[in-house]
């Protein structure tokens, strides 16, 4: 599934309420919306939660790039 969508650049298991956590790049929130639609057409998926980055804490992160 994660091979299918490009914009996905991490994907984790994880603990709590969730099965799976997807780092999602997207150019702007467009992109972001048509991306989880496109994740939500798959069959397995019953639900998603969108969390989104404001701001980077550790702006020097590999992460913050």
């Amino acid at each position: 599934m994660v091979r299918n969508h490009p914009e996905i650049a991490a994907a984790m298991t994880v603990t709590g309420g969730a099965d799976a956590l997807l780092h999602v790049r997207a150019r702007d929130v467009e992109h972001f919306e048509e991306v989880l639609e496109r994740i939500r057409q798959e069959p397995f998926i019953r639900k998603t939660i969108s969390v989104m980055v404001l701001s980077h804490l550790l702006p020097d992160s590999p992460e913050a790039e």
